[in-house]
């Protein structure tokens, strides 16, 4: 996206821009847009991920170890009753 904005950047009338200093700075500014607009999204993607599989699978994690430790108490428990 960033080097798509750059060429359209490129491409407009350098004409009307009084130097090419001011030519390059409207081509900086607008890839620096476009990133921080990219790296926003990612972090907004990132935390739906986390929110609605990660946590979700830690969960089942924590569930599944306590389940397994119960059992194994359970197993303890009858060996020394006998």
């Amino acid at each position: 996206m960033a080097i798509i904005t750059g060429i359209v950047a490129f491409y407009t009338d350098p004409a009307s821009f009084a130097n090419t200093s001011e030519f390059w700075g409207i081509i900086y500014v607008n890839i620096s847009v476009v990133l921080i607009i990219f790296y926003i999204m990612s972090v907004l993607f990132l935390w739906y991920i986390e929110k609605n599989i990660t946590t979700p699978i830690e969960s089942i994690s924590e569930i599944t170890d306590d389940y397994t430790n119960d059992d194994d108490n359970i197993e303890n428990s009858e060996k020394n009753n006998f």
